[in-house]
């Protein structure tokens, strides 16, 4: 790597960084635990979890180019040949 390269690599890392602020952030594990816990000693149904969204199909990137490329590539058609026969002088 040469200097430039670095160069670019610490302005594009210096540019996308910021600093880190812990309260913008929020722990729902503790009152998660506390509502089960709540729920349980009360004797009410435990609140049930909401189901997962579906993970998306991973796609090798390399595969799908190449299966486009197979596409577009359809054979050509050649031109039906022409009979060019004469016919001959008796």
């Amino acid at each position: 790597m040469d200097a430039d390269e670095l160069s670019l690599a610490k302005q594009l890392i210096n540019g996308s960084t910021s600093k880190f602020d812990l309260s913008a952030y929020k722990d729902d594990y503790d009152a998660a635990v506390k509502k089960l816990v709540e729920a349980k000693r009360k004797g009410k149904p435990l609140p049930e979890e909401e189901p997962q969204p579906a993970k998306p199909k991973v796609v090798n990137i390399m595969d799908a180019l190449r299966n486009s490329l197979a596409e577009t590539k359809k054979p050509k058609r050649t031109k039906a040949k022409k009979s060019s026969r004469r016919k001959k002088a008796a």
